[in-house]
């Protein structure tokens, strides 16, 4: 007579069926969510590339589109004889820029770690309110605006949710093909 398998699980310190991330008895989390810093590093790494890109950016004492203001103004001076409705003019692709400019933030910082997504919408969203008030108290050619603060959280709210769109998918992915033979 041949016995079934066994479907107990450990009672002993290192409990093995604890949920993801919970401490064991001796205050280690599980082995399946241990953090992986090798894992990381490559966001750490392009996240610190990023910050100073923009930075950059951010700290140039003059507006960084100043020069191709005039031939853009004209291009849309153009584009509004063909058509264009009138609503999109250089203040919504400042706007637009603006939230581009920080979806990779949000990407970038949920990509380190998944489940403290919160900060890919925090951690910008202060950067940029700082980073506004240092315009307005140290760059007098800069204009500060709280709007660009709103505008840069959208943008890191908009990486976020794509950072956990693409993992949630990779994830069920990964899912379907451990169910095939």
């Amino acid at each position: 007579m041949t016995s079934a398998p066994s479907t107990r699980t450990l009672a002993g310190p290192d409990k093995v069926d604890a949920p993801p991330g919970a401490p064991t008895r001796r205050g280690r989390t599980s082995a399946r969510t241990a953090p992986r810093p090798r894992r990381r590093l490559p966001w750490v790494a392009a996240l610190a590339l990023y910050t100073v890109l923009v930075g950059l950016v951010v700290g140039w004492p003059t507006p960084v589109d100043s020069e191709a203001r005039a031939p853009l103004t004209a291009l849309f001076a153009t584009l509004y004889g063909f058509g264009m409705p009138p609503w999109f003019d250089y203040a919504f692709l400042e706007r637009c820029a603006n939230v581009a400019m920080f979806v990779p933030f949000g990407v970038l910082i949920t990509g380190m770690d998944r489940r403290r997504w919160w900060w890919g919408v925090l951690g910008p969203a202060l950067v940029s309110g700082t980073a506004e008030l240092a315009q307005h108290l140290l760059l007098p050619e800069r204009f500060a605006t709280w709007t660009d603060v709103a505008a840069n959280t959208t943008g890191a709210a908009l990486g976020v949710a794509l950072a956990l769109a693409v993992m949630a998918r990779g994830r069920s992915a990964r899912r379907a093909s451990r169910r095939r033979p």
